[in-house]
């Protein structure tokens, strides 16, 4: 199989559909990790093309997969396909997904050769495809998917967070309440001393009756102010070295901050759409939000 052969049948078939993008998008003199994190950051659906060199990839497993399923990145569908023969058990999280082609140690080279078999196969990918898009594509699925991605950057930057907010003493703490946002649902885990743990499960389709168009409107513009920032905050983090001076790194730590204080505005208006919807903010989320609400976070970032 050709190097862009499967994508750019999609594409061509997709026409206006969907907006494409891989690395071979990436202009000459751009930063590679920050172009890459933030188109990521930016997406709905995850194609993946499967293979031998994408399980055993450095790169792939240090950087881009971690992105994937940390932070906003459990927000969206990962849509995997199997190009050449490979064991993708290996590979914990897609053990639960379903691939394609799903037939165990199938894959598009091996075992669909040119001509009708794979022509069918292709099909059978775009039709899947088209489903997933259109899932993603309404209002409130995107407004979901936005919603998953704050609860998730919430908990991969918390501790910086608790930091700025003056919360040191809830760093590190086991906290009675977690937040996780994934690709269709939002979950609330509440543990109770002596009881077992209560988890709220909310489907991002019960999100048309608990808000309105506007707040769907609202929700998806906080979020890519929030992506951008983000992308800018995650190359600050691999900038992180034993190999720099201790100056260098407390540089980068405080332009993290920075950055971190310039999100508050959009963390608090989707904290709130996060309580609107049924999910009560105590514990660590609610002092968090409280203590955003009553910093000013121009003067606090001329301080640092």
């Amino acid at each position: 199989m050709q190097k862009g052969e499967l994508i750019d049948y999609l594409k061509s078939s997709l026409g206006n559909k969907a907006r494409f993008w891989d690395d071979r998008g990436i202009v000459t003199g751009n930063l590679w990790d920050e172009t890459i994190h933030k188109n990521i950051l930016n997406s709905q659906v995850a194609i993946l093309l499967v293979s031998n060199h994408f399980i055993e990839s450095e790169y792939i497993n240090s950087v881009e997969v971690h992105k994937f399923f940390t932070a906003t990145i459990k927000k969206f569908i990962v849509f995997p396909i199997i190009v050449s023969s490979c064991d993708p058990q290996k590979i914990d999280w897609l053990k639960d997904l379903q691939y394609i082609p799903s037939e165990k140690g199938k894959s598009v080279e091996t075992d669909f050769p040119k001509g009708a078999a794979r022509q069918a196969l292709y099909k059978k990918i775009l039709d899947d495809l088209e489903t997933q898009i259109a899932y993603v594509a309404t209002p409130v699925i995107s407004a979901g998917q936005s919603l998953s991605a704050l609860v998730n950057l919430i908990n991969a930057i918390e501790s910086e967070l608790l930091l700025l907010c003056g919360k040191e003493d809830l760093i590190n703490k086991d906290h009675s309440l977690m937040f996780e946002g994934r690709s269709t649902s939002l979950y609330a885990r509440l543990r109770q001393h002596g009881a077992p743990d209560y988890l709220q499960i909310l489907k991002f389709e019960e999100l048309e009756q608990r808000l309105n168009p506007l707040d769907f409107v609202k929700i998806t513009e906080y979020d890519k102010i929030l992506n951008e920032l983000y992308s800018k905050w995650f190359v600050l983090e691999a900038g992180h070295s034993i190999m720099n001076s201790k100056g260098e790194n407390d540089a980068i730590r405080v332009a993290q901050r920075k950055i971190i204080l310039k999100m508050f505005p959009c963390l608090i208006k989707m904290l709130e759409y996060i309580n609107k919807i049924g999910f009560d903010l105590h514990d660590h989320y609610y002092q968090i939000y409280e203590a955003m609400g009553v910093i000013d976070s121009t003067r606090a970032m001329n301080s640092l």
